[in-house]
């Protein structure tokens, strides 16, 4: 089973936010349509992926991103 390491920047203020999904595409698509948390905060203009990185889930666990 395979996971993206993802970042994603904010387009209100610039900042990051790190994250894993098994879908990252999917999982942009609930950031940007967040109502609570984090990431519904800095959402004016929404989120943009930044980066990824593809891990399976045994080289992931324990890691520390």
């Amino acid at each position: 089973m395979a996971f993206a390491v993802y970042i994603i920047q904010s387009q209100k203020d610039g900042s990051f936010y790190i994250g894993y999904s098994q879908d990252p595409a999917q999982r942009l698509e609930k950031h940007n349509s967040a109502n609570t948390g984090y990431t519904a905060r800095k959402n004016r203009g929404g989120w943009f992926t930044q980066n990824s990185l593809i891990l399976k889930r045994k080289q992931s666990k324990g890691k520390s991103f």
